[in-house]
């Protein structure tokens, strides 16, 4: 019994003892926009009734990178999600249906390319419905560590939904390589005195050492003769020589040698200097020691300066994100707003922007316009209605225009994929609201102002600009904050509030729909979001219809009885005036007729006794 459970864990712990690689999968969001399965109906609805939102569940297949598209062929690992409920857009968590995200993945090599297939469902009562497929290759190469690792984001489209995930790999201890398969663990012992290359993983020997395996001297090499001071010994031919060491020459090595760089001292890309007879190393961004061999994370000591974030780069190197009033390289460069403090003018707010060097503008007061709010602009109506801008006066920087408008206030702009109207317009206004309130210094109520611009894409995909603009308490906000915020660097961010998702710029150039198009936009949304209406009024109708068609069908059949009684008493009343023609009539109607004609006639029954 005993053998049989150290056996058991053994297995369990097999993936983890024998695996080189480590592959990491993490899904960050799935888009079903329309709510549709693979047939194009609502997942959850009959026909057009589209009753609740889709009840997705995932199975995950990684598989080595081929055509190949068969979703139970997983060479790389396999997992199956449960449902999650009501939701046609996935933000996915930690964990999402019971499986684990990051998804994780043992490997004994990394190929350095790998392939995603993930089939999407529908849950439901009976049957799971089919949603799509969707399969595509990846491409990244392991990282020496968990540490020095850095996700990589990839996305998989279909015409109708498009899942985002993210990868990164990473190789276990002691391995090394692109693909994890070199085994390399340092030591200094009997068995080998020598240290790991930081990339390739091939063994370096320490210095008196040579051999595979570093566990030679070069003096054990040359036999019983030694060579002198300041030399070594050199075995690479069948008679060994005696060569001087570095920073040495002449005959018996005794005079002292110029100092000089050489290929190879520094590694890494470093640069070499010679620094009061001494060899010195410049080293890379990423590397550091006398030989920069060393490697190190560049954000270790956070070289962006007023507040900004080191991101690694992939490569090598790093990079700043600035705060909103610097740039450079390290943030070193102060924005114009703080370096001249009194750049707008009456009263107008200095905007910069972080994306574009030295580029800034200025949100004006109402009834000042200009890059620096210098013109002042003022309603006057003529009696014929005509614009008075013959009076222009100027003094110092202000300048006074009489015109009968004003100019448009600005506004901020952000892009959303699909189609805002009557459905969701309130519920992408609730998420601007609390985006607003949550990333910037406007706070108070908030009375948004929203245009609606419907685009269609050269490929065929429906696009919403939203225009934004408003009060705080009553008064206008600046909307240059708001449009920092809705940027692309807060893209993930934006993306996790709004109940549809932003569209990322592109190249795509976006055309207006026509009148057609936008009519059928908005009906088709009307019955989309009224379906209960509909269904409520074709009920009605059959109920109606089934009525009128009941009391016609009781009416009907109640004049038939009504016919038959009467042909009935008819019949009797001729049998009783013939009763002496007739030998069918019973006893009882001669008797019942009989009665009836004596009390019409003198209102009293006379019996007599028959013979």
């Amino acid at each position: 019994m005993d053998f049989v459970f150290l056996g058991l864990v053994f297995c369990a712990l097999l993936p983890t003892v024998l695996s080189k690689a480590i592959l990491e999968v993490r899904f960050a969001r799935y888009i079903n926009h329309a709510g549709t399965g693979e047939n194009g109906h609502c997942c959850d609805g009959r026909g057009f009734f589209c009753f609740s939102k889709c009840d997705h569940r995932f199975v995950i297949c990684l598989d080595e990178a081929d055509n190949n598209r068969n979703v139970n062929r997983c060479q790389i690992g396999r997992k199956s999600s449960g449902s999650i409920d009501n939701a046609n857009v996935n933000i996915f968590a930690d964990s999402f249906g019971g499986v684990r995200n990051p998804m994780i993945f043992y490997l004994d090599i990394w190929k350095e390319k790998a392939q995603l297939k993930v089939d999407v469902f529908d849950v439901d009562d009976n049957s799971d419905d089919k949603v799509d497929f969707l399969y595509g290759n990846f491409t990244l190469s392991a990282a020496k560590n968990k540490k020095l690792s850095r996700e990589q984001s990839f996305r998989l489209a279909t015409p109708r939904t498009l899942l985002d995930y993210k990868v990164s790999v990473y190789c276990e201890e002691n391995y090394y390589g692109p693909g994890c398969d070199v085994m390399c663990e340092e030591r200094n012992d009997a068995k080998g005195h020598y240290t790991c290359d930081t990339k390739t993983g091939a063994k370096v020997c320490m210095d008196g050492w040579e051999g595979e395996n570093c566990d030679r001297r070069p003096e054990e090499m040359c036999g019983t003769q030694r060579c002198g001071h300041n030399q070594i010994c050199n075995n690479a031919t069948l008679e060994f020589t005696c060569e001087c060491i570095k920073g040495f020459t002449g005959d018996n090595c005794t005079d002292p040698a110029l100092v000089e760089c050489y290929d190879g001292h520094c590694q890494n890309n470093g640069t070499c200097h010679v620094t009061n007879d001494t060899l010195t190393c410049n080293c890379s961004i990423g590397w550091r020691g006398d030989t920069c061999a060393e490697e190190y994370d560049p954000c270790e000591f956070n070289p962006c300066q007023r507040n900004g974030t080191c991101i690694p780069k992939e490569k090598e190197g790093y990079l700043c994100l600035c705060p909103i009033d610097s740039q450079g390289l390290h943030c070193e460069n102060i924005s114009v707003c703080l370096t001249q403090e009194n750049v707008c003018l009456n009263g107008g707010k200095c905007v910069q922007e972080n994306y574009k060097e030295d580029w800034y503008f200025c949100d004006c007061p109402v009834h000042y316009i200009g890059k620096h709010c210098e013109t002042l602009v003022k309603n006057i109506t003529n009696v014929d209605n005509k614009t008075d801008s013959a009076n222009v006066t100027e003094t110092g920087r202000t300048t006074t225009v009489s015109t009968n408008t004003v100019t448009e206030a600005p506004k901020a702009v952000v892009v959303l994929r699909g189609k805002v109207d009557s459905r969701n317009e309130e519920e992408v206004r609730k998420a601007l609201i609390k985006i607003i309130h949550d990333f910037t210094n406007i706070k108070g109520e908030l009375n948004l102002e929203l245009e609606k611009d419907v685009f269609k894409t050269e490929e065929g995909e429906i696009l919403t600009e939203i225009g934004v603009r408003g009060t705080s308490n009553g008064k206008p906000f600046n909307v240059g904050e708001v449009q920092r915020v809705l940027s692309d660097s807060h893209a993930s961010m934006v993306d996790s509030y709004l109940p549809i998702p932003r569209n990322l710029p592109d190249s795509h150039t976006h055309t207006p729909l026509s009148n057609a198009s936008q009519k059928q936009i908005q009906h088709d949304g009307w019955i989309h979001h009224y379906w209960f209406v509909v269904l409520l009024v074709v009920l009605a109708i059959v109920a109606l219809v089934m009525f009128v068609i009941g009391f016609i069908i009781i009416r009907k059949k109640k004049s038939l009885e009504e016919m038959d009684n009467k042909a009935n008493v008819a019949r009797s009343s001729t049998n009783v005036t013939d009763s002496n023609n007739s030998n069918a009539q019973s006893f009882e109607n001669s008797l019942y007729f009989e009665m009836n004609n004596q009390k019409q006639g003198s209102g009293r029954v006379n019996f007599k006794a028959m013979p």
